[in-house]
């Protein structure tokens, strides 16, 4: 507010400074001029406090505003149909709608200003939900599950997400939860996935009794009904007379069984436990228990039995085995509705088995009666035909019918039915398949004389041997044999040989380029060396040599490493250590690792990530070598300028990885064998491109033993390439991560190298003492066992091919000497296979290292490694490479 004063006395006297008084007309100026301040002032008075009531009306407004808002708002979150809840950065409560009290039935009060966990929630359901949080107020992203709540009425299942509540600062404040009952939604999928499935399951059953007869019914019908019903094994009976149960497909289960026709007979009288509940009571009946089987039947740890009942009598049996997790009511029903479909369909299958048996039977009698006169003629091991000759008005052989034939033409035709038809009918498209044939008949038909040859017979994709002679005019005898065997073994031999000379090509040629890629690092392993003598310590020179020896040296043991991995594929000596992988990290680490292998060769490597988290079940070093081929195959292929894409999705129930670039593509020839080992596209002598050829043969070992399948595809020279890796999904539950070596403190230890080679041992121990461990070299096991008792080391670090006395026989030393048991003995060997790891265990060592060693894993392992005591020490599991 503006400040005024009451005017002075000597406002209207003259001031000393004029000299002279003021005249009547300049006092009522000063007067009137006055008054008119006086007037402002009042003015911006009563402005100002107008202002200031307006500005409080407007507050007053606004917080009656903001309190009938709030209202709203609280009106809302308790009466919407879901739970909202807010937590602090101590995961505690901070707000929860009325909504949870009727899911939980725990007060709202008992939640606010505690975690679920202090609340009484569940310990699992806790968990994951507190890693949930606290993964929004770390990333600020939101974050969606499903889970289940035990209820009154059952367990109900709930769809929560979490949200950040971010402050002024942009740093996540709260977290907001929103969590509905999706219980209802749940149970109508369930309902309707089952549903699909018993139809689709009845279906399939449909078709196998339209399609099927004999045992493959059977298969049908068990493969049907156990993949509906996920059972890993079953058994499909059906009653062709009264009280006499047959399972054509228990014979398949129970190896002792020898049964003609491969089916198992169970009279009345030896229906025992669930099959004879089932269909004496009629109702079907199942046990999560083990169940007594016989020897050699399969072990039954989970039974379901159902009878397939038509107008009111059993007709038939399912027996389902052997579910994870056992059966349940919902089993049952299924079950019960799967039988109830069938019923009707068996019902018409056994009356038309019935009547083909009494044909049979009718069938046998009048054979009978034939035979004597056919007993020489059905006896002759080669198919035997009788046929008469048809010729067309130009006497050209155009048909023959069939007028006799013996049980052998069929077993080697597999024709049945001949006898009185033409055999264009018969054989529809014979006499364009092998016109040859009307040619021979008809001339021998014609003239009597008797033939002999081999042919290819194409309808039947067989070779036969025949013999052809006429017994009268117009007619002739066909006595054939099978000899497609002996054909076949002959072009097999051909192919074999084929495939050893080409074996012999390919290993010729990879003796020269592995001499080559061999030979290729000593040049300038040699050269660096020379450098290294003449060059000044610590100067460019040196560093640059030291640079080159690793580089090679990293060459070299990669080719060997392949080498070794191709072995152990070919040998399946290969073991995986799986773990459940977010594959997009982990192409994502393999990428960034050889990224300067594209910056070096100026190509450019973009990623494609799924949208989503790609869960495998894998061994995450092999996954990432897996990869790594590839990029460094693309990388190598591709030229300056080009691009590699790499993308990762999921479609199905696959992780698929592609890895594609527009470089110089791979020809149609090379295509067909490139996962072959060694195989190579063609390179000029220089072999700028180098390789053994084994990376695209590592890649499909690897990842078939994951299960997954590899594929290349190129449109040919000059337009680029792309592989597929194709994984399966890994739907577990993921695996807890254990701690890291990396995280181990390092620490000094004192250690004794015994090794034969010189060379190495001395190397290996002056390494060793830069990481300031005390260090003793010893270069046999005599000289090892006498120094160690001089020394005492914490660790021995031993070869296993000494020279007289072997590694093996210095750590059973060791083991049996009271002075010198408590060393932590590592066998340091390049025998690195399964059975070298157990008999090195055997024998005492507690870490198998294959050579050469990491110094990085080295270091890890001493400081792993406990110090000496003399108290000895047990080893109880086998040692890792």
């Amino acid at each position: 507010m503006t400040n005024t004063r009451d005017p002075q006395p000597d406002d209207l006297t003259p001031r000393p400074e004029e000299g002279k008084k003021p005249t009547y007309e300049e006092l009522l100026a000063r007067v009137a001029q006055f008054e008119q301040q006086q007037q402002q002032q009042q003015q911006q008075q009563q402005q100002h406090l107008a202002q200031e009531r307006a500005r409080t009306e407007e507050r007053v407004r606004s917080e009656e505003a903001l309190r009938e808002s709030e209202t709203r708002l609280r009106s809302l979150t308790e009466n919407v149909p879901c739970v909202l809840m807010r937590f602090d950065r101590q995961l505690r409560v901070v707000y929860l709608s009325q909504q949870a009290v009727q899911y939980t039935g725990v007060p709202v009060e008992r939640f606010i200003g505690r975690t679920n966990r202090e609340a009484g929630m569940p310990t699992e359901l806790c968990d994951r939900w507190d890693a949930a949080i606290n993964r929004v107020f770390n990333t600020g992203t939101h974050e969606e599950m499903e889970f289940d709540l035990p209820g009154t009425s059952g367990a109900q299942t709930f769809a929560l997400k979490f949200a950040p509540e971010f402050g002024p600062d942009d740093e996540v404040r709260h977290v907001l939860g929103v969590s509905s009952d999706i219980t209802s939604r749940k149970r109508a999928e369930d309902k309707e996935r089952k549903e699909f499935r018993e139809t689709a399951a009845a279906n399939r059953l449909l078709a196998a009794f339209i399609k099927h007869e004999g045992d493959e019914l059977f298969d049908e019908v068990l493969a049907a009904v156990t993949g509906a019903m996920a059972s890993k094994h079953g058994v499909f009976g059906y009653i062709a007379e009264p009280g006499h149960l047959i399972c054509p497909s228990l014979s398949k289960m129970l190896d002792a069984c020898e049964v003609e026709g491969k089916c198992i007979h169970y009279p009345a009288e030896k229906w025992k436990g669930l099959w004879a509940r089932t269909l004496t009571e009629k109702r079907s009946i199942y046990t999560n228990e083990a169940s007594p089987v016989p020897a050699g039947h399969l072990l039954i740890h989970n039974n379901l039995a159902a009878p397939i009942l038509f107008r009111g009598e059993a007709i038939g049996l399912l027996n389902l085995a052997n579910k994870e997790g056992g059966y349940s009511d919902e089993d049952r029903e299924m079950l019960d509705g799967l039988a109830a479909r069938m019923a009707p369909m068996l019902y018409a299958w056994i009356q038309r088995k019935l009547r083909e048996e009494e044909r049979r039977r009718a069938e046998e009698a009048l054979r009978a009666t034939e035979s004597r006169f056919r007993s020489l003629f059905e006896h002759l091991l080669d198919g035997f035909a009788y046929c008469r000759m048809i010729y067309d008005e130009e006497g050209r052989p155009v048909d023959f019918v069939y007028l006799d034939v013996n049980a052998a033409f069929g077993g080697l035709t597999g024709l049945e039915g001949v006898v009185d038809r033409r055999v264009t009918d018969v054989i529809p498209g014979i006499r364009e398949m092998n016109p040859e044939l009307f040619e021979i008949y008809g001339r021998v038909a014609s003239t009597g004389c008797p033939e002999r040859l081999e042919i290819d017979f194409k309808p039947l994709q067989k070779w036969l041997t025949l013999s052809v002679y006429s017994p009268e005019p117009q007619h002739f005898v066909a006595i054939f044999d099978d000899i497609t065997a002996r054909k076949r073994a002959e072009e097999a031999l051909r192919a074999a040989n084929l495939q050893l000379a080409e074996a012999d090509r390919r290993k010729n040629e990879f003796l020269a380029v592995l001499s080559h890629e061999l030979r290729n690092p000593l040049a300038p392993i040699s050269n660096s060396l020379y450098i290294l003598d003449h060059a000044s310590p610590g100067g460019d020179q040196a560093e640059r040599a030291k640079q080159v020896i690793g580089r090679q040296v990293t060459q070299l043991s990669s080719l060997v490493n392949d080498l070794l991995d191709v072995t152990r594929i070919t040998r399946n000596r290969v073991e995986l250590q799986k773990e459940r992988l977010e594959l997009c990290e982990v192409v994502r680490r393999a990428i960034e690792d050889n990224r300067s292998l594209f910056e070096r060769a100026g190509v450019h490597l973009e990623l494609s990530p799924a949208t989503r988290t790609v869960p495998v079940l894998a061994d995450s070093t092999r996954i990432a070598q897996i990869v790594g081929n590839l990029l460094q195959n693309s990388a190598k292929f591709t030229t300056k300028g080009g691009h590699t894409r790499v993308s990762v999705a999921v479609l199905g129930h696959e992780a698929v990885v592609r890895v594609a670039d527009d470089g110089v593509g791979i020809s149609r020839q090379t295509l067909d064998r490139l996962f072959q080992p060694f195989m190579q596209a063609e390179q000029a002598l220089d072999r700028s491109k180098g390789g053994l050829g084994l990376g695209l043969a590592l890649v499909k070992g690897l990842v078939e033993l994951h299960g997954g399948t590899v594929s290349a595809h190129s449109e040919g020279l000059g337009r680029g390439a792309e592989v597929i890796v194709r994984l399966p999904l890994d739907t577990g539950v993921a695996l807890e991560a254990s701690a890291t070596r990396a995280d181990l403190p390092r620490a000094r230890r004192r250690v004794l190298i015994i090794e034969d080679n010189a060379d190495a041992a001395d190397s290996l121990s002056e390494a060793l003492a830069f990481g300031d461990h005390e260090v003793e070299v010893a270069y046999n096991g005599p000289e090892g066992i006498a120094k160690a008792r001089e020394f005492r080391p914490d660790v021995v670090l031993c070869d296993i091919g000494l020279p007289g006395m072997d590694g093996y026989e210095v750590a059973r030393a060791f083991r049996a000497d009271e002075a010198l048991r408590g060393a932590f003995l590592v066998a340091l060997s390049g025998y690195a296979l399964p059975e070298d790891l157990q008999r090195a265990a055997d024998a005492g060592f507690e870490r198998h290292l294959a050579k050469p060693p990491s110094l990085e894993k080295l270091e890890e392992l001493l400081s792993a490694a406990p110090r000496a005591s003399t108290s000895g020490c047990s080893v109880t599991a086998p040692p890792t490479a």
